[in-house]
C-alpha cells in the first residue's frame, strides 16, 4: 500500500516522492478520496493530485492521476486489479506508477 506519511525526497528512484495524506479506508470495497502528496525539497505536499483508494477486502487498489515526469508514487505490496462496480481502478505497488511507465497487457482491459 502507499504510505500514509510523507516519504523522504529524491527516492524511490525520482526527485519527488507520493505519498497519500489521510486514511486508508477500513470496509470492504470502501472507496475514499484522499490527496497523493508529492515531497520535494520545500516541504512535503509541495504538489498533490487527488487519488482514489478502494479497499478490496484484503488489498488497496489505487486511482492514481498522471505525474510529472520527476515524480512518482512509491509504495510497499503487490499489483492487483479490482473493478467491484464497474469503475477503473488499478493497483500499481510496489512498481513505481508513472505517467510514461506502459500498463501490463493483462490490465489494459481495465483503461
Amino acid at each position: 500500500m502507499m504510505a500514509s506519511y510523507c516519504i523522504p525526497h529524491s527516492t524511490c528512484n525520482t526527485e519527488m516522492v507520493g505519498w497519500v495524506s489521510g486514511a486508508h479506508p477500513t470496509a470492504a470495497y470502501e472507496l475514499v478520496t484522499r490527496t497523493a502528496c508529492m515531497h520535494y525539497t520545500s516541504g512535503c505536499c509541495q504538489t498533490n493530485y487527488p487519488v482514489e483508494i478502494r479497499n478490496c477486502s484484503g488489498f488497496y487498489v489505487y486511482k492514481l492521476q498522471p505525474t510529472g515526469s520527476n515524480q512518482r508514487y512509491c509504495g510497499v505490496n503487490a499489483v492487483t486489479v479490482c473493478d467491484s462496480r464497474q469503475e477503473k481502478f488499478l493497483a500499481v505497488l510496489p512498481l513505481v506508477y508513472h505517467s510514461s511507465v506502459p500498463v501490463p497487457r493483462a490490465l489494459k482491459y481495465l483503461l
